[in-house]
């Protein structure tokens, strides 16, 4: 099966013919997958050497999977992974930036937000409670005079005006 690549040189498109080899039926699919790949690259106006880098990824291994990325080395270890989360669990109304002062974290406090969203602490705007009116005060008094009598269920029961 010959593999014809679309290529876009000075303005013009023609075709030309990128490579030669035999293909067998189960993998038509991943060719179809490269040639898509080769015309996507060609099409960004990537240099040439990518388009024949992954031809021959595709004649060596069979495939046009990109190869793994190393991960980036996590600024913190595991012990200071433990470390924030005890201080969260401690006093969950710390800051990031304030708990990044005080232990002397090598990290950003966006690195310690990250690492509580991590361990599943969710930043929350705690609810704001309405504020007792006068009408509303009046009226707990009325309740906790009406029910001082009682002594059976109110007995342990200690009532407040706040």
């Amino acid at each position: 099966m010959r593999i014809w690549l679309l290529r876009f040189a000075h303005g013009s498109c023609n075709f030309m013919r990128a490579s030669t080899f035999t293909i067998a039926k189960d993998r038509i699919g991943a060719v179809r997958d490269a040639i898509v790949i080769a015309i996507v690259i060609i099409i960004e106006k990537r240099i040439k050497s990518t388009v024949y880098r992954v031809l021959q990824q595709m004649r060596v291994e069979g495939h046009v999977n990109p190869r793994p990325i190393p991960d980036r080395p996590r600024c913190t270890s595991a012990e200071d992974d433990e470390l924030l989360r005890n201080l969260m669990q401690a006093n969950g109304f710390r800051s990031a930036q304030q708990t990044v002062v005080e232990h002397n974290l090598n990290c950003s406090a966006k690195i310690v937000r990250r690492r509580w969203r991590e361990q599943g602490y969710h930043h929350r705007i705690p609810a704001q409670k309405q504020a007792l009116t006068e009408n509303h005060q009046d009226q707990r008094m009325a309740f906790a005079f009406e029910h001082l009598a009682w002594e059976n269920e109110w007995e342990n029961t200690i009532l407040c005006n706040t």
